[in-house]
């Protein structure tokens, strides 16, 4: 159960995070950093309706290129992947996200993680009345995979931990105590306990007096709806620290990991080929990744290749 809880956040990617680009965006001169890909629409009454997704687009200097940066999460309505499928007709390339096994073998982390993924995703999917991504997306001549495969990602990997000296107990070690921290901080501790959807974490919210029940997630049975809009709810009480604890995502030392790895050295794969679909002269191109990617896509095709944001458009996911 924990493990499928933290492909909630990981694989659906609610928090997006790029230290990097956070930092590098506080030089002069560049154009104003788009933050957005993912957020929580609200209905009049501002109560959480649905997460949403970014469509950007991006122009170059002499606007003979137009780079579009279609972000999704893995698992969604799918009139959202129809809606992509559709997107997806107006560009002559898509460099698409996908980590695959190149064939060599080798039982590295990411080749074993990997095993695990889509049965995870599909039950989170069931779970929350969605689909899965890859049930939906048809597949197009003009794809181009634009990812690491999982043997360089495991490469990446060990190189890393040889500089850091981390093992993959260290790495465990480091992320549960980063997360104490971080319920300490955040002061979340109480919706914790609590399952997503369930009554007592309405309550929690101002609907009622009802003390949470740590063992009611056991019994009950959430509404999908409901698990989907109280997550969001509770992402913006408590921020990530709320959802690193309750999903079981990376923190600490394993966060810089992972987001070295499963953020930046992939960001810059997919970046390397879009500059090389450039030269190749194509002139409309799309790039089909998860919302997580959006922060270090978006501070390379503005400040390293120097593009200009020029529209946004969201899609219920």
């Amino acid at each position: 159960m924990k493990t499928l809880q933290w492909m909630i956040v990981l694989l659906v990617g609610f928090a997006t995070y790029s230290a990097t680009a956070e930092a590098q965006d506080q030089k002069q001169g560049h154009q104003a950093p788009v933050r957005a890909f993912t957020r929580v629409d609200v209905d009049a009454n501002y109560a959480p309706r649905a997460l949403q997704v970014a469509i950007h687009r991006y122009q170059s200097p002499d606007g003979s290129v137009t780079v579009d940066g279609v972000y999704t999460v893995h698992v969604a309505h799918p009139l959202m992947y129809a809606l992509h499928n559709r997107q997806f007709a107006e560009y002559e390339v898509v460099l698409m996200e996908g980590t695959k096994d190149d064939g060599t073998g080798g039982e590295g982390f990411y080749v074993r993680m990997s095993r695990q993924y889509r049965g995870m995703q599909k039950m989170l999917a069931q779970q929350l009345g969605l689909v899965h991504q890859t049930d939906h997306i048809k597949e197009r001549p003009t794809f181009v995979n634009a990812d690491m495969t999982l043997q360089q990602m495991d490469a990446v990997r060990l190189a890393r931990m040889s500089e850091t000296g981390d093992t993959d107990f260290t790495l465990q070690v480091s992320s549960g105590l980063q997360t104490a921290l971080q319920l300490l901080q955040s002061g979340a501790l109480d919706d914790l306990f609590q399952p997503p959807g369930s009554k007592s974490e309405e309550d929690s919210n101002g609907n009622g007096d009802a003390p949470a029940d740590p063992f009611a997630s056991l019994f009950q049975q959430p509404d999908p709806l409901k698990l989907r809009l109280t997550s969001a709810r509770s992402m913006e009480k408590h921020g990530s620290a709320f959802l690193d604890a309750r999903f079981g995502a990376f923190t600490g030392n394993a966060k810089a990991m992972e987001n070295h790895i499963i953020v930046d050295k992939r960001n810059a794969r997919c970046m390397t080929v879009l500059e090389e679909q450039i030269a190749l002269g194509k002139t409309r191109i799309g790039f089909y990744w998860g919302a997580m990617h959006g922060p270090g896509m978006d501070y390379h095709i503005r400040v390293n290749m120097g593009y200009k944001p020029v529209g946004v458009r969201w899609v219920d996911a």
